[in-house]
């Protein structure tokens, strides 16, 4: 198993674009179809869009034990073995 952390994710659907802000303030960027993937992701996850069509978290850590990832096959947006936590 191993563990994700990052500071931020904003996420906006107009574009679309995420962004992601790790410790030490490295960023990387999603675009297109991973972005609008990330954003639709944060929607199923309850994390709302403010008005400007973003959304937010912060805090944000994901575990994966790829064991389990790899044992179990993935059904459309079901992906076994992945866990994340944000505020």
């Amino acid at each position: 198993m191993h563990t994700v952390t990052a500071t931020k994710l904003t996420c906006f659907r107009a574009r679309p674009v995420c962004t992601v802000v790790y410790a030490k303030g490295q960023t990387v960027s999603l675009h297109g179809p991973e972005a609008k993937d990330a954003f639709d992701a944060l929607g199923q996850m309850g994390v709302r869009s403010d008005r400007l069509t973003a959304r937010t978290v912060t805090r944000l850590s994901c575990t994966a034990d790829d064991a389990h990832a790899h044992a179990v096959p993935a059904t459309g947006d079901d992906v076994a073995g992945f866990t994340c936590r944000w505020r």
